[in-house]
């Protein structure tokens, strides 16, 4: 599966779409900082009565809430009274492989692409993305940005969740995170990324670890994975 971002609105509505494959450490924050450097863009020019509502939907090929749930949306309320919703204009929507069957019938071909089952679907919308992503598949430049999203999804899972989860310790996980964040650093200059366009990837993964990120791109004594 192709994964992707996207960013579409006016001055009404703004909507960021993320997909995941992986689950980040810090995966419930990424919301709020897509949602943050959306603002940070908005406020240069608007006042706060004019900021446009903002929409991060969030799509997973697995279940990060753990509940079964074809979608969640979680949004500000009162802890007082969690019945009382605040309206900041700010939504969160996360859509999951799960629940196919009791999912809303606009969502189903969404999540069942995200199942990743091979068996097509006789669903108009289901087939157009089929072939988006086929017909995407055969450019070089594409081709290049799957298998190095591939390898870099393998760095952040094997190395960083999988290894600091097993050790326990928060020594452990930082460790075993610098460590895949290291590789995939040497991994992408490897490969002719600029410092810049690694930083951007990595904080989409990572977006509380900018110093340690600096860091690593600061250090000389990289070495190939």
């Amino acid at each position: 599966m192709v994964s992707f971002d996207v960013y579409a609105g006016n001055k009404v509505i703004i909507i960021n779409l993320e997909m995941f494959n992986y689950k980040p450490l810090q995966f419930i924050k990424t919301a709020r900082h897509n949602a943050a450097m959306i603002d940070s863009d908005l406020k240069k020019g608007l006042k706060a009565a004019d900021l446009p509502d903002i929409v991060i939907i969030l799509l997973c090929s697995f279940d990060p809430i753990g509940q079964g749930r074809p979608i969640y949306r979680y949004s500000m309320h009162l802890d007082e009274d969690p019945d009382f919703k605040l309206d900041e204009g700010r939504k969160i929507v996360i859509v999951t492989n799960k629940g196919y069957d009791n999912a809303p019938e606009e969502l189903k071909p969404i999540i069942y692409l995200l199942t990743r089952n091979p068996e097509p679907i006789d669903d108009p919308f289901y087939q157009k993305i089929q072939k988006a992503v086929k017909e995407a598949k055969t450019n070089p430049e594409v081709r290049k940005d799957i298998m190095m999203q591939e390898e870099r999804e393998q760095y952040f899972f094997e190395k960083g969740e999988k290894k600091g989860v097993k050790k326990g310790e928060k020594k452990g996980r930082m460790e075993a995170l610098e460590e895949a964040i290291r590789k995939t650093v040497t991994m992408f200059k490897n490969n002719g990324f600029s410092n810049e366009a690694i930083k951007l990837n990595l904080l989409e993964a990572y977006p509380d670890n900018a110093g340690l990120i600096n860091k690593i791109l600061a250090s000389d004594d990289l070495t190939a994975a």
